[in-house]
């Protein structure tokens, strides 16, 4: 039941949304550490996005603090070759399959009408998430700056009220998020900030209160609060449902609630989560995730420190302190770049930095070396072919190969918290929205699960495929002595394997069923093929004994 004070209806509680506030409030004050830390980061290599400790006026600038901009630089980088290896707009980086589960048909998706129904359904997601309206791929740049500056981004994907999807990349200043006792991200509290203008727009069917509806300052700003979270007992603000449950009536509660006063605007659900926080990598206890920037965090500041360092130095071996004699003035010693120093002796004009006393070349050497400690710690030296000779075909699939080992349990955890549930919610959206043909009988009740095909799991499946060549190429010479060598090789298992290495579509691949027809067909044209010789043979046999017989009359 609602608390009250009087009989205001502005001062109505509702348990909900005091709940829904609590917890968004406690979550914010358990991260304040965390956001004066990124606070940091992004003044030295995220300028743009340096909005959590403090206001910026629009159009101001932001990168003051950034004296050496090799770690701003090395996160775009960063940014662009995780996008274009794992998510390239130009290819089509996702197929669906088939999950593995107890008494399925592990070979129903080689069936063509199972096969071309996956591989246009994926099509189809692909077409839609590369649409202009949907917006998928500039958002998915944004959120991967977030990941390799702040360890964690945020991703949210709905149906706009025109029926198409949209999906949006928030800053992670307006976003706080629980976790299950498996780390897993579960719930998740938005703070948006708007005037009152602009909250009769966002929520035009609601009642806002007389507070916001009658207010007249542009400039003053009030707090809606977005909460979506698991229905029932599998989180704690299920208690505080009460009557609201059965409007919810999904496996993910959305609600809209105001700060003040704390009252419910609305209350539906989601059939899937639709935030997606991804994080680059996770300590043990955290909600937060860390990324590449934290790790690299003394390298900038030290290249930032010897930057101011040396260009001081610079500007006093171009502009240098002067030292004059005078015999009415003396003055302090000055040392900053074009000062003059006034002191007694004969009338000459001497610099107080002799030639050679500044060793520049040794702050650029200590600079030089953070710059690439600050380029490998965002992997820029795995993404960029330095220049060098022409390389050997071995050379370069070493390098492939460090790139996987460097980057592969980032990538799963990215699989697993960002792309799985992203196709995962895109799919449920168009499902239910009848933009996919019919799916065949078989496919009824039959989970679907996501295999991913871009250029760096791409290239994590090509080492297994060269090292089956380099296998079959190693035994020819011996084939040669013994052709039993192979006998140990499932040639069925070898072709799979360099199919899938090689990023061909499977429309090439021919069914089971078909596959045991030809062999069938092949072992009865065999069959047939050697009833054919042995009957030859025979009569062939049949000639040379009757001529062998002797003639009548004969001796």
């Amino acid at each position: 039941m609602a608390s009250t004070t009087g009989n205001d209806p502005e001062t109505t509680a509702d348990p909900l949304a005091v709940a829904i506030c609590r917890r968004e409030n406690d979550l914010r004050t358990d991260r304040g550490t965390w956001e004066s830390y990124v606070q940091d980061i992004a003044r030295h290599v995220l300028p743009n996005r340096a909005i959590f400790r403090e206001e910026v006026t629009e159009g101001v600038e932001r990168n003051r603090m950034v004296l050496d901009s090799t770690a701003t630089w090395a996160l775009y980088i960063f940014a662009s070759s995780i996008h274009s290896l794992m998510n390239n707009p130009a290819n089509l980086w996702f197929k669906l399959r088939i999950a593995p589960s107890a008494g399925a048909d592990p070979y129903m998706d080689q069936d063509a009408s199972v096969r071309k129904w996956l591989e246009d359904v994926a099509k189809l997601i692909w077409t839609e998430m590369a649409s202009t309206r949907v917006d998928l791929y500039s958002h998915l740049h944004t959120l991967y700056l977030d990941l390799g500056a702040f360890g964690s981004g945020c991703l949210y994907e709905d149906v706009s009220d025109e029926g198409h999807i949209r999906i949006r990349a928030f800053h992670l200043k307006e976003v706080v998020w629980d976790t299950d006792a498996d780390g897993q991200v579960n719930a998740v509290f938005r703070t948006l900030e708007l005037n009152a203008v602009q909250a009769k727009a966002f929520f035009p069917d609601q009642d806002l209160g007389r507070t916001i509806m009658e207010c007249r300052d542009p400039t003053r700003k009030f707090k809606f609060v977005h909460a979506v979270f698991p229905v029932g007992s599998k989180y704690d603000l299920g208690k505080e449902m009460g009557d609201h449950k059965d409007l919810a009536n999904r496996p993910f509660a959305s609600v809209w609630c105001t700060e003040t006063p704390k009252r419910v605007l609305s209350v539906s659900g989601f059939n899937e989560f639709p935030y997606q926080v991804p994080r680059w990598s996770v300590v043990t206890g955290e909600r937060m995730g860390r990324g590449p920037a934290m790790n690299v965090m003394p390298n900038v500041r030290m290249a930032n420190r010897v930057k101011e360092t040396l260009l001081r130095g610079a500007e006093k071996l171009v502009d240098p302190p002067l030292r004059i004699t005078d015999g009415s003035l003396v003055s302090p010693v000055r040392l900053f770049p074009g000062a003059i120093t006034f002191t007694e002796g004969d009338a000459r004009i001497d610099p107080m930095i002799p030639p050679g006393a500044s060793r520049i070349e040794v702050g650029e050497a200590i600079l030089r070396n953070e710059q690439e400690a600050i380029k490998s710690g965002f992997f820029v030296h795995l993404f960029q072919t330095p220049d060098s000779p022409v390389k050997t075909a071995t050379q370069v699939l070493q390098e492939v190969d460090e790139r996987n080992r460097a980057l592969t349990p980032m990538l799963v955890r990215l699989q697993n918290e960002l792309f799985s549930r992203l196709l995962a919610r895109i799919f449920g959206l168009m499902n239910r929205g009848g933009r996919f043909p019919p799916p065949p009988p078989v496919l009824d009740g039959v989970p679907l699960v996501a295999e991913y095909v871009s250029p760096l799991t791409g290239s994590q499946l090509q080492m297994e495929g060269l090292g089956v060549l380099r296998i079959i190429e190693g035994l020819l010479p011996w084939a040669q002595i013994d052709p039993g060598v192979f006998d140990a090789f499932d040639p069925d298992e070898v072709a799979k394997v360099v199919h899938g290495a090689s990023g061909a579509p499977m429309s090439i691949m021919r069914s089971p069923q078909k596959i045991r027809e030809l062999r069938k067909a092949r072992m009865e044209q065999q069959q047939q093929a050697e009833q054919f010789q042995t009957l030859i043979q025979a009569v062939e046999a049949g000639a040379k004994v009757q001529a062998a017989q002797p003639k009548p009359g004969g001796r």
